[in-house]
């Protein structure tokens, strides 16, 4: 079984990441698990004074090999006590519970953290591994929406409500 660690990429190295003077292999991360639009919204979501740790992207790193089979990021919304978590795994490593055990110690990083948040998922309709990741972690959907990009999308939400009290009438 593989040993995951989670790990806060550091201020200083997303800004190597996006200045250039770091590549990503230095991270044993491929560039599509960390995309500069990622790290740019990590850091423009610092430069406005959120505590780096809601901004920080989390490497989900092997412990034996030191490789990097996934990435998530919690993401700011506009209700201070709700907090949106994106995550992704490398190909190769899908299907063996990375992401899931990824976001279980994301999440209770974030409770010894801050107890007081709340927390949200987006998945696409169809992505049925997705979604198996977050009922693993306790969350709930909660609503579908449509979004222009990414089609029918379902909402979750680590505490019931959470995301339903937010879209009222978007019902399951």
């Amino acid at each position: 079984m593989i040993t995951l660690n989670v790990q806060l990429l550091c201020l200083r190295d997303a800004r190597s990441l996006i200045g250039g003077s770091m590549a990503h292999s230095q991270l044993n991360c491929a560039d599509y698990l960390l995309p500069s639009v990622v790290l740019q919204a990590a850091l423009d979501a610092h430069s406005r004074g959120i505590d780096w740790f809601w901004c920080a992207p989390r490497l989900f790193v092997d412990d034996t090999t030191g490789q990097t089979m996934g990435t998530a990021s919690f993401i700011a919304t506009d209700d201070a006590d709700v907090v949106e978590i994106g995550y992704g795994t490398a190909n190769e490593f899908q299907g063996l519970g990375v992401a899931s055990r990824g976001i279980a110690q994301m999440l209770a990083q974030a409770q010894a953290y801050n107890c007081a948040k709340s927390y949200i998922a987006k998945t696409a309709s169809g992505n049925l591994a997705s979604q198996r990741v977050l009922e693993k972690n306790g969350f709930a959907p909660c609503c579908k929406i449509i979004d222009p990009e990414d089609g029918e999308i379902v909402l979750w939400s680590k505490k019931k409500g959470a995301v339903a009290d937010l879209m009222p009438g978007r019902d399951i």
